[in-house]
């Protein structure tokens, strides 16, 4: 391999292992502007945008990348990587992929590990953001405590309306009935 193969391939090992999420997209009919709103969109989201060679990132793929990802490398691709959150770039990319029908999704690989279809890249971008699924969390974590709590207050109260009751039954008894 050539010295500057070596280096480009070095690089792009450099993205990969500090990845979340790695997508190939082809983006043939982009035209220069096009993809410069794209790199654009995706730097928002901690990402890069990159045309690289199939058979130079063959050679830099993770060892868990397998041949199933391989096999997404063929014509001329874009390499989309973030170092963020990997929803919000898939967001990004499937709403870049609606607004221009040149840009089409092939597949990624999330964690360095789990390789990813299109479709699965699209399921990934239709989840809700972070702070939903927290608030969703918090939601379901508070109803059981609430409904806990509603039911002792619910028992404390009875227990005051009676021993009320009962301080009053004292109260009007004369001491002669006692």
């Amino acid at each position: 391999m050539r010295n500057e193969n070596k280096q480009i391939v070095d690089e792009i090992k450099a993205w990969c292992d500090k990845s979340t999420l790695m997508v190939v997209a082809a983006y043939h009919g982009l035209n220069a502007a096009k993809m410069t709103t794209l790199r654009n969109r995706v730097a928002e989201q901690h990402g890069q945008a990159h045309v690289v060679k199939n058979r130079l990132l063959k050679r830099a793929l993770p060892p868990a990348a397998g041949s199933a990802f391989g096999e997404l490398l063929a014509g001329p691709n874009a390499l989309i990587t973030t170092t963020g959150n990997a929803v919000a770039l898939a967001k990004v990319l499937a709403q870049f992929a609606k607004e221009h029908e040149a840009l089409a999704i092939r597949g990624g690989l999330l964690d360095q590990a789990q390789v990813l279809s299109a479709d699965s890249i699209r399921a990934l971008a239709a989840l809700p953001s972070r702070e939903v699924l927290l608030a969703r969390i918090m939601g379901a974590l508070q109803g059981p405590v609430r409904g806990v709590a509603s039911c002792l207050q619910t028992v404390i109260a009875g227990m005051a309306r009676a021993l009320d009751q009962i301080a009053k039954k004292k109260g009007t008894e004369t001491p002669a009935a006692a």
